[in-house]
This record gives C-alpha cells, structure tokens and sequence, in this order.
C-alpha cells in the first residue's frame, strides 16, 4: 500500500552510490510482513538511518525493535510496522452495547449477524431492529457490515429500531369453537397492517355497526389471552396481532324439537321415543339428557343415547340420529355417535 502525502528527509551527500530503504507492513490476520513501499536515491555509502526514517504510516505503528537503528547505514535499512487496533463501538439507544478492538483493515463481517437487545426504555415486542448507521439520528444509509472494514480510527455504530406493525381483522361473530364468522368489512376485506401503539383507523373514519339480526349488538370484544375484553375504536390501540369481533345478545325465542329415532337396515328411520319440544334465546346453549331405559318405547329399552349440547341460532328443528344399524332382534346396545340434521348450521358440543 503506497503511501500519500509523505515527506522524506536525507542527509545528502555527494556520491553517486543508489540508496534503498524499504517498509514493511504485517499481513492482516498473519504475523509475517509484506512490502509497502521503498524509497531510493543517489548519495553517498555512508549515508546513515535519522529518525526522519521513522514516519508515521495510516493504520500501522512503527516496530522499533525489529526496525534498522538511527546511526545504521541507510541502504538496505528496513523499517517495519505492525497493523494497529481502533475500537469498534456499538451504540444501542443512549447506552454502549458492545466495544471490540479491531485491527485496521479487518473485516467487520464477522459483526454482520450481532443484533442487540431491544433498550429498556421501548415497550417489549414493540420495535424491530432495522441495523446499523453511522450517526445517533441514524439518517442516511445503513451500513453494510458485510461488505465494511476497519479504518485507521476508532468508529462507532448505533443501532436503528422501528415500530412493527400487528395484523388486525375484525370479524362479524366469533363461534364457540374459536373459529369467526365473515369480514364486516366490504368484499373480505380486513384493516391494512397497524403500527404497534395506533388506532385501528384515522380518526375520521367510523366503523359501521354490521347487522345480525334477530340479535341485537352488543360491542366490539377480543381475547387477551384467556379473557375476553371490549375493544373501543376511539381509544384501544394495538400492540399485538388481534382479532376483533362483533358480540350479540338474543332478542327472540327459538322453538326447538328433539327427535330419538334409529335408522334401520332398509334405509326407513322409526322413533323409539316420545319428542321433546321447547324454545330457548338464541345464541344460548341447551343440555339434553338423552333418554334412555324405560322412556324409550317397547323393543327399544336397551339403545343408549348420549347427553347433548347443542347451540341455538336459527334452527327451529334438530333431529338427533345414532348411527346404529338395528338387529333383526333389537338387541344391540352399542353406544354411537350422532348425526345432527337442520336448515341451517350450528354448532354442538358432545359431552361422553
């Protein structure tokens, strides 16, 4: 590596004799030398080493000890310098995360992959670490750390963070098995990505009260992890993926009729006990306790049914079904599963 803006100084002599002088540098990562530059000039043989020799060079520091001494003859004097170390600094917030010393020239990809921990003063999970800048305000471009070596001064880094951003969607109901209904937004549509700390919309946007009926609406809610809570659009901001849905009260009654049949081998379906027929709100959950023993009719007394529930939305008619391939006798006690047969879906719950 030639040196730039460097001012040699000879004891010239009369002579016509060729003069060699040569510095040497040490190889990154190695203890051997290699040549930097050399400096030659006519004069006399007995033209000897002054300290003026002894220049300073960016990035290394003169080694004396293996270097030719003052008062040694000038030609074939050897001078050498050792790479010199400058401290690397990471600054994350106001606080230094991390100090290494690095020789001069070396790689900083080995640093590429160090992500400091998120400072004290921001919310846990509310900033992702974006890299590294060459200034506290952190403007400008980013450095590549891959691509970045050593310069022949101290350096200091400091870390960018930024919000992240949470997936909202809001949804019309939410189903007791966890699952929700549709968007309340037009075509599926949900809200784009939220930075962490917003609103779920500008203020001058108002979310419309979808309508479900026969219920009446209560309010927005979501899950906080096993609780459930009321969501206000005007004041509850977002620090988390979220799941907003709409919550309804029942307003009406629904009839229900509770059928016990058994399907037969030709395909035919016989009652083997009397219905039981009733209303409750909607949207609430009914118990059935199925019949069994000397409430079923004559021929059917040892068929077990299982106890039910069942949610009530819409349906005006359940028919339970035990899939249960009669004998000729009638004699099968086998306990089954049932089929549930409605107009509309909903939801059950089947407890052994």
């Amino acid at each position: 590596m030639p040196a730039k803006n460097m001012t040699f100084y000879a004891d010239q002599q009369s002579g016509t004799t060729t003069l060699k002088a040569t510095y040497y540098g040490q190889k990154l990562g190695s203890s051997d030398y290699e040549e930097l530059y050399a400096v030659t000039f006519k004069g006399s043989s007995s033209v000897t080493v002054t300290k003026e020799e002894f220049v300073e060079i960016e990035g290394y520091k003169f080694n004396q000890s293996k270097s030719t001494k003052t008062g040694e003859k000038y030609n074939g004097a050897v001078f050498y310098y050792d790479r010199a170390s400058f401290r690397l600094e990471f600054y994350n917030g106001t606080t230094m995360a991390r100090e290494e010393s690095v020789l001069y020239q070396e790689s900083f990809s080995k640093f590429s992959s160090y992500t400091p921990d998120l400072p004290s003063e921001f919310e846990p999970g509310s900033r992702r670490f974006v890299g590294w800048y060459l200034n506290p305000e952190c403007t400008g471009e980013m450095v590549d750390l891959s691509k970045m070596t050593m310069p022949a001064d101290n350096m200091a880094l400091y870390a960018k963070w930024e919000l992240v951003t949470h997936q909202v969607s809001i949804y019309k109901e939410k189903y007791d098995d966890g699952t929700f209904g549709d968007s309340v937004l037009p075509n599926g549509q949900q809200p784009d990505p939220v930075l962490h700390g917003s609103k779920v919309f500008e203020s001058d946007f108002t979310l419309p009260i979808p309508e479900n009926k026969p219920y009446s609406f209560v309010g927005w809610f979501y899950m906080d992890g096993d609780t459930e809570r009321m969501w206000d659009f005007e004041h509850s901001v977002v620090i988390k993926d979220t799941n907003i849905y709409a919550k309804w009260s029942a307003e009406v009654l629904v009839p229900y009729t509770v059928r016990f049949i058994v399907k037969n081998q030709d395909g035919t379906i016989t009652q083997i006990a009397e219905s039981i027929s009733s209303s409750a709100l909607a949207g609430t959950t009914v118990t059935f306790t199925a019949k069994a023993g000397m409430e079923l009719y004559e021929g059917y007394k040892t068929i077990k049914f299982r106890t039910l529930s069942v949610m009530l939305t819409k349906t005006e008619l359940i028919l339970l079904i035990p899939k249960l391939w009669m004998t000729t006798h009638m004699q099968s006690s086998q306990r089954s599963s049932y089929t549930l047969k409605t107009t509309h879906p909903i939801s059950i719950k089947k407890h052994l």
